[in-house]
């Protein structure tokens, strides 16, 4: 699974206008990177203590299933506004 690398955000307002904005995602790779390496360890010893106390929270099944959707995004495309003269639409494309 290969997170998305770059949003486009294509902007129509009142079909004068079009901007199209490119996001590149990937930049953010690293600073995640870093951010789960420093929070695994914490997830796990939250785990450990949890299931001490007789707890019954997953923690580390609920951070696989936030990476899983996180990784999933790619091809997402997201309209938004409606479609008519009068109001702008706005469309999100994740690649």
């Amino acid at each position: 699974m290969i997170p998305p690398a770059i949003m486009h955000i294509h902007v129509v307002d009142r079909g004068k206008k079009r901007i199209g904005l490119w996001l590149p995602i990937f930049l953010l790779w690293p600073v995640l990177l870093v951010l789960v390496v420093v929070a695994v360890p914490l997830i796990i010893i939250a785990q450990v203590i949890l299931a001490c106390l007789r707890i019954p929270i997953r923690l580390v099944s609920i951070f696989i299933a936030v990476v899983s959707v996180i990784t999933s995004m790619r091809g997402l495309k997201v309209d938004v506004g409606q479609k008519s003269n009068n109001q702008s639409s706005v469309l999100i494309n994740i690649i």
